[in-house]
């Protein structure tokens, strides 16, 4: 089995994507015509990622409660290992993300503080749930997020044979009930059988090589984590995939703001989200609630201050078109676009009218997956 990191899913994805949707292959549809539809690319950084260190205050008030919590773990703000500056503002980068910095001044990358979810849930595996189910505090909702997008968009066209493409070897949760979903855990040995036999082994080893199994260009640009993404997709008139791209990158929850004993953080709450792109509004976007203890969730977290369903739905109506967020979101009816990405705000429909079952918005215990 192939093991495939985070940085090996971006590597993989930076390539695939690039190479098939432009490529010859007429036996094999993996979206429409180049130029004529979206991409969304949604990555997971399961785990808990510590956003309190991978964008830490490096000015103000908040940097004395920061340092004064994280007196071994905190990042520098100044000499060997400092954060980097974003823009104006009193946050930094870590500095192993750096290469993101340029698409951040560019206004190619967005970074929304304190999101999350509105739940007192230190669990990972609740959280993650939660989550990608886009139904938090349900765990029997039987669809996930993903799919019922898939399901209630009007914008993907019945000829696509595979809408979605998934790394590992079980299906995510946020595409629980989607039978299309192709799931590839190693490129060494995934194939198709549709085309010509003489076709299939080719399309292994090209496959081998956009994973950057061999010493490619691919591969040595591939190091470098969302950035190689954006580099691959990133040209000139049509082959520019970027103005139809987004990536959001999320994680279940952040970490606390105190170290821990074994100088380490626990389980904790707000968290950034990063959405990248060629229709990005880049920059700091969203509220940041304060360091302060009195600011703090429950006294010892970041507190969240943009539900993380806000952004999947800006995302959803202004990039993908499809405002039916009472399938998508059930229960989620506070949609206040926070300027993220750029497109139409068609009206955020709130019902479940597309479906023909008679749940009311919000009751998802009946739905399945042949809705």
């Amino acid at each position: 089995m192939c093991e495939i990191s985070r940085r090996g899913f971006m590597v993989g994805c930076s390539a695939s994507v690039a190479a098939l949707a432009g490529s010859r292959f007429n036996t094999l549809a993996f979206a429409q015509e180049p130029g004529a539809s979206e991409i969304l690319v949604v990555l997971f950084l399961r785990g808990g990622i510590d956003g309190l260190n991978l964008m830490p205050p490096i000015g103000g008030v908040d940097r004395g409660y920061y340092e004064a919590a994280r007196p071994t773990l905190q990042i520098p703000d100044t000499g060997p290992g400092a954060a980097i500056q974003l823009g104006s503002s009193e946050f930094g980068l870590h500095p192993d993300a750096a290469p993101l910095v340029e698409l951040y001044d560019n206004n190619s990358l967005a970074i929304v503080q304190a999101t999350g979810l509105n739940l007192a849930n230190r669990s990972h595996f609740d959280a993650m749930e939660f989550m990608e189910l886009g139904t938090p505090g349900i765990p029997t909702t039987p669809t996930g997020w993903l799919t019922r997008h898939l399901q209630s968009s009007a914008e993907i066209p019945e000829e696509v044979i595979m809408p979605t493409l998934a790394m590992g070897g079980l299906q995510q949760a946020s595409l629980r009930g989607d039978f299309e979903a192709v799931n590839l855990i190693d490129p060494s040995i995934f194939q198709l059988s549709t085309g010509p036999w003489r076709w299939r082994s080719a399309q292994r080893t090209s496959l081998r090589r956009l994973y950057g199994f061999e010493n490619t260009p691919l591969h040595t640009t591939g190091t470098k984590a969302l950035d190689a993404l954006y580099t691959d997709l990133d040209g000139a008139g049509s082959s520019n995939y970027t103005q139809r791209l987004t990536v959001v990158a999320m994680s279940e929850f952040g970490r606390r703001l105190e170290q821990n004993t074994d100088d380490g953080t626990d389980h904790g709450h707000g968290n950034p989200m990063m959405v990248m792109g060629g229709n990005i509004n880049g920059g700091t976007h969203g509220a940041w609630p304060g360091l302060a203890p009195e600011q703090l969730f429950e006294g010892i977290d970041l507190a969240v201050t943009t539900d993380y369903r806000t952004i999947l739905s800006e995302i959803l109506i202004r990039r993908l078109a499809n405002p039916n967020l009472g399938v998508i979101f059930p229960g989620f009816t506070d949609y206040s676009p926070l300027g993220v990405v750029s497109g139409i705000d068609l009206p955020p429909n709130y019902g479940t009218s597309i479906f023909s079952d008679g749940f009311e918005s919000g009751d998802v215990s009946g739905w399945s997956s042949s809705t």
